[in-house]
């Protein structure tokens, strides 16, 4: 005669199964995707087109204010093909704004942020994971900034530098931006504006790959630091972009 083991289950197991949190979480979310009370839930409010193959999404959380400090990234989660798949972006918003921007260049591999340029529309719904990072302000501010940034490494600067206009910072601030082309310049208007609003700023937009009236052309070199910022070895130093810049720059 045939037997058959029994398994036997605790009935613990059977009580996390029927937990009233993630069924009443569960309920909540078919009503509206933004009523969740274990997760972030975001709907994209609205999508900028920053460059040909840069967008930002504003994010419009279902909770209060998301909090994070500039210069800090999140995780997005989107379900691509029945499947949860979460990447990681800089934020590139400032704290004291309402609501929440990723800026998402397109890789060519890059599973999400192609799902992000061709897929995601007004209305959708990402998650988002806690702020994390410690790209941020220091509590205690110097007097000098200098700030070397390549491709959209810009993105969490952009939120540090909006950052430091809107709690009126009198130092100086020197912003070096590496570009291949001037139309791959992520936040050229928004960072233009920003200098016209903020004395303390000095923003050098350098072409490494094209020669264009108004800008600088080349590669980074201890040279062109010499002469654009001299006195960076007494002055506080982001450096953030592609790692050939960052192998230049060390």
């Amino acid at each position: 005669m045939k037997t058959f083991p029994l398994k036997y289950h605790k009935t613990s197991e059977y009580l996390d199964y029927f937990n009233p949190k993630d069924w009443f979480n569960f309920l909540l979310e078919e009503l509206n995707p933004t009523y969740s009370i274990s997760r972030t839930i975001a709907r994209i409010a609205s999508i900028h087109l920053e460059t040909k193959d840069t967008k930002t999404l504003v994010l419009r959380v279902n909770k209060n204010k998301l909090k994070f400090q500039a210069g800090q990234y999140l995780p997005v989660t989107v379900e691509i093909n029945g499947k949860r798949i979460t990447r990681y972006y800089s934020i590139s918003s400032a704290p004291f704004e309402t609501d929440i921007r990723i800026t998402v260049k397109r890789q060519k591999a890059g599973l999400v942020s192609n799902f992000v340029h061709e897929n995601l529309q007004l209305g959708d719904f990402v998650e988002l994971g806690a702020p994390q990072g410690s790209f941020v302000l220091p509590e205690v501010l110097p007097s000098k900034f200098l700030f070397v940034v390549g491709g959209s490494g810009i993105t969490p600067v952009y939120s540090i530098l909006k950052t430091l206009q809107n709690q009126n910072f009198a130092g100086s601030v020197k912003l070096l931006y590496f570009s291949r082309i001037k139309e791959e310049i992520i936040f050229f208007s928004e960072l233009n504006s920003l200098r016209t609003k903020f004395p303390s700023l000095d923003v050098e937009f350098l072409l490494t790959d094209e020669d264009s009236p108004g800008f600088r052309t080349g590669f980074f070199t201890r040279e062109m630091l010499l002469e654009l910022a001299p006195d960076f070895s007494e002055t506080l130093t982001y450096l953030c972009g592609p790692g050939t810049l960052q192998e230049s720059v060390k």
